[in-house]
């Protein structure tokens, strides 16, 4: 017998888009695959699928604006929540980025908590650096960074 794992996303809504906000893009025939990727990929939230190219998801940090879209199918994913230590203004923890993404940096440790491998995150001019690991923290003026709870 074939067991079917349960699905980390909510069902589909056809016909809307969320603008914006995209980390990258898949080639998928169908929008069911499009849920794997999004779980897959550090920081992803949301998917829409399109049409557009045979087929193509578009892998989101947040929902942004929804706008009505032909033939598209949205969905969110659901993962496990958390929290994230105080930020600590002025601190960088070097290397070991799993993912960067342009985000504001209040939005960092919801990018954080959206990936099982992050552990923390430091955000420098615009970009959140999702680090697998933390190394050592050190002095950087105007490195923003946090540490997710375990």
């Amino acid at each position: 017998p074939t067991t079917t794992k349960p699905s980390v996303c909510d069902k589909p809504v056809d016909g809307v888009d969320y603008y914006g906000n995209d980390i990258k893009s898949t080639q998928r025939s169908n929008s069911d695959d499009c849920c794997d990727d999004c779980a897959k990929t550090p920081g992803c939230v949301v998917y829409v699928w399109t049409p557009w190219n045979d087929g193509t998801c578009f892998l989101k940090w947040k929902a942004g604006k929804s706008a009505p879209y032909w033939g598209a199918k949205a969905a969110k994913v659901t993962k496990s929540v958390g929290s994230c230590q105080a930020a600590q203004s002025n601190v960088d923890y070097y290397g070991n980025d799993i993912a960067r993404i342009s985000a504001d940096k209040d939005d960092c440790c919801a990018l954080c908590l959206t990936a099982d491998n992050c552990k923390g995150y430091s955000h420098y001019q615009g970009h959140c650096y999702l680090k697998g690991e933390l190394g050592y923290a050190s002095a950087k003026a105007g490195v923003t960074s946090g540490v997710r709870n375990v």
